[in-house]
């Protein structure tokens, strides 16, 4: 099976909503960490069922065309536990584990939010179709067991609040704001509300906001965010332990209240 057939498999394993064909052709054409238009495929649906033809199906799903493992079978075939332990290495190899699959997103949604800079514009983003399912979605798949360690380098990227990815990955889609109040007829970025080690507690991602802690001391108690919330109320209130035990490790002020005099 060539490594590119296994990516695709790898990418559609993990749970998610790339099953639009459109989406899921450009993610497996797209390069990792980097994103390059030229890699585009010319032809996104024989792309996909030649990567492994029998393995997977384009069908009608309402108004799309979405990308099925052709049995459901498959996917337990792939993910099975006997299959990785069968003393066959060629059975061993292509076992899929769910921490490689959610790699494989993860670095290809944030390849693709580091491709887009200053110059991108809401028409101009209509081209690139992965690129409100990455900025809606990457943070869960890095969350997941054993991603995020495979993917900091890219998160350090999106995270330097000097560089403008961060304010674009927020601009398409900030994870913060309920979905009925996100602008989304804004034309471009806009001043952000908090520090990026907000968001970071916010998502649950450990690794990073343990690095932007260390770094950037004095945001560890900001209440520059909505309802002056710190980072410790966001991680607190999203149930993330691990992340709100650092903070407080890293000098977090339990009592601090916000707006509403809430700690």
């Amino acid at each position: 099976m060539p490594d590119g057939s296994f990516y695709a498999l790898r990418s559609l394993t993990a749970p998610s909503k790339l099953r639009n064909w459109r989406k899921f052709s450009h993610l497996i054409s797209s390069p990792i960490p980097a994103f390059r238009k030229e890699c585009r495929l010319k032809n996104p649906v024989e792309a996909v069922l030649s990567t492994c033809s029998t393995l997977l199906s384009v069908v009608e799903d309402q108004d799309s065309q979405v990308v099925q493992f052709a049995h459901f079978s498959v996917l337990e075939f792939l993910t099975s536990i006997r299959f990785a332990e069968k003393c066959n290495t060629i059975s061993s190899r292509y076992h899929i584990s769910m921490t490689p699959a959610h790699t494989v997103i993860t670095k290809a949604s944030l390849g693709m939010l580091l491709h887009l800079d200053q110059t991108v514009t809401r028409d101009s983003l209509s081209r690139f179709p992965l690129a409100k399912y990455t900025a809606e979605y990457w943070f869960k798949h890095a969350c997941f067991e054993g991603v995020s360690q495979n993917a900091e380098e890219g998160m350090k990227q999106l995270f330097d609040w000097t560089k403008p990815y961060f304010s674009i990955w927020l601009w398409i889609h900030d994870p913060t704001v309920p979905s009925w109040q996100q602008r989304k007829g804004a034309e471009g970025p806009f001043p952000l509300c908090g520090t990026p080690l907000h968001y970071a507690a916010f998502c649950g991602l450990h690794d990073i906001a343990k690095v932007l802690a260390t770094e950037y001391a004095n945001d560890v108690n900001s209440q520059s965010f909505h309802a002056a919330a710190t980072p410790l109320h966001l991680a607190s209130m999203e149930g993330h332990v691990d992340v709100a035990l650092m903070l407080v490790e890293r000098g977090a002020d339990v009592s601090a209240q916000d707006k509403d005099g809430w700690t």
